[in-house]
């Protein structure tokens, strides 16, 4: 990874499996399948690109969530959870390390995914 390439994760906490896809006007690009309950997908993107719109959808069916890449720069863990039958993000900040809640999520993605996870 180069320094101008930022990484961030898409971890999917949902019983449904997520498609993410880039959108450009009306059309969109099948990017990747991110599977159910603690899948995950690693997103690679350079500083310097142009700003990109993604989708992240229900592969059954149903709800969409969007993102961009300005997202993926901001933030460097990007989770999907159910609540109450609907799809919401938490993310977590690349630059507040030190709060309570990056913390409690850090220790748990250390424990869950081991020393493959690369922040940046």
């Amino acid at each position: 990874m180069t320094n101008d390439m930022l990484t961030a994760m898409i971890l999917n906490e949902t019983n449904r499996e997520l498609e993410l896809a880039v959108v450009n006007l009306n059309s969109s690009f099948p990017l990747a399948s991110v599977r159910s309950k603690g899948g995950d997908y690693t997103m690679r993107l350079g500083m310097n690109w142009a700003f990109r719109e993604f989708l992240l959808t229900c592969k059954s069916g149903g709800e969409k969530l969007s993102v961009n890449s300005d997202d993926f720069c901001d933030y460097k863990l990007i989770t999907v959870q159910e609540i109450e039958g609907k799809l919401i993000l938490k993310k977590v900040l690349r630059k507040n390390e030190s709060s309570d809640c990056n913390s409690t999520v850090d220790s748990k993605m250390g424990k869950k995914f081991g020393k493959r996870i690369v922040w940046s």
